[in-house]
């Protein structure tokens, strides 16, 4: 049985009122303790937030405990990097502080729910430091490569063609060379590729060309390199991420946004035609306004697939919805979500995660997420095991 939750009479202080307490997740009471400025200690919710963060594989939590300020990670959706932030007390300014280049593994959660939850691993790109306060952080983003020996070389530029292959097959090479283990969309086995060239361009760069151009995001993960369907949230391990339930009660805050955007309606693409040495169009969608992209295909196939791609990048984001919810280690990008208790319209499975951080301060622990419905797709063929374990 939880705890009474304190008496409403209880006043706080102008100065020091904090923001609205998570839920207790057993009898939904709200419980603070006195306040800083009020009383003798801060607020207090019945759960509490934990951390783990090694450095270079060493463990760290214990030496930051007491100086820890903010814990920030955001995960994001498609081709992103996604994004730590540390900030620290430097009170005594003697703390060994983690070199650039260095590798934290990060963790968040609840003790009384197992503990933190791996949030990925992120390479230290960034170090401030700030006062009269006396405080540093410590900025990470998501490592791009395994290869701590080069790191970087998946963004080096290179020169070389492939001939008569797949796009699945083009995605495995590369993930094979940079020791990732390909996770690929099964679709994306059946898109041919008579012809591609890869001139002074980085191979995350192609990446991420052949994603936009294909409907499709590429993701490190986990040891992992993923190449799936827009919208289509998959694990590390190539399985369909399980929906999240969300529930109005368990948020602090919300807000949900429907506006017309001034998107095209349609999407035109150009390919050259060998035979007669003459530019080609193909459509995606119809009416005004369209866009043209710039770039011009090897062949109708590959128009097609680039112009129905850029319409359905179009059509995003006519409703969004913005969530301050409980800390839920579950609550990442691509991630199903389903919505209950806000309103009519709102409720229901029809939104996807396209963005969230997590924040760990001492005051507790907090997700806060983007959302919109999932893109529409006209050649939803992917299922479960759509994973590649050839590496």
């Amino acid at each position: 049985m939880c705890s009474p939750p304190i008496p409403a009479s209880r006043r706080w202080a102008p100065a020091c009122r904090p923001a609205p307490a998570s839920p207790c997740p057993t009898c939904r009471s709200r419980r603070r303790l006195p306040c800083g400025v009020c009383g003798i200690e801060p607020m207090s919710d019945h759960w509490t937030p934990v951390a783990r963060i090694l450095a270079d594989g060493q463990d760290v939590t214990a030496r930051m405990k007491d100086r820890l300020i903010s814990l920030t990670v955001t995960d994001e959706a498609g081709s992103t990097s996604d994004t730590a932030r540390i900030v620290l007390d430097d009170r005594d300014a003697v703390f060994e502080v983690p070199p650039t280049g260095a590798q934290l593994t990060i963790g968040i959660g609840w003790l009384e729910t197992g503990g933190p939850v791996d949030m990925g691993v992120y390479v230290v790109d960034e170090l401030s430091f700030e006062g009269p306060e006396r405080r540093f952080s410590i900025s990470a983003k998501a490592a791009d490569s395994l290869d701590r020996d080069a790191p970087g070389r998946i963004k080096a530029p290179k020169s070389r063609s492939w001939h008569d292959t797949t796009l699945g097959a083009v995605v495995r090479q590369i993930a094979k060379e940079h020791g990732f283990e390909a996770v690929v969309g099964s679709k994306f086995d059946k898109i041919e590729i008579p012809h591609l060239d890869q001139t002074e361009e980085s191979d995350i760069n192609l990446l991420r060309r052949l994603a936009k151009e294909n409907g499709a995001v590429v993701k490190p993960a986990s040891g992992k390199l993923l190449f799936v369907g827009e919208g289509k949230g998959k694990t590390a391990s190539g399985k369909s991420m399980p929906a999240v339930a969300l529930a109005a009660k368990d948020c602090a805050r919300w807000s949900m946004k429907v506006a017309k955007r001034a998107a095209y309606k349609q999407v035109i693409a150009q390919w050259h035609d060998g035979d007669g040495g003459d530019l080609q169009q193909v459509k995606a969608g119809s009416g005004e306004p369209s866009q043209t992209l710039k770039h011009t295909y090897a062949s109708a196939a590959e128009a097609q697939r680039a112009a129905a791609a850029g319409l359905k990048r179009a059509q995003r984001g006519e409703r969004t919805a913005e969530i301050e919810a409980t800390g839920n280690p579950a609550l990442v990008a691509e991630a199903p979500l389903t919505l209950s208790g806000f309103r009519t319209g709102v409720d229901g499975g029809d939104w996807v995660i396209t963005r969230a951080t997590h924040t760990l301060t001492n005051s507790g622990y907090t997700t806060s997420i983007t959302a919109e419905p999932p893109g529409q797709d006209d050649d939803d063929d992917e299922d479960d095991e759509d994973s590649d374990d050839e590496s």
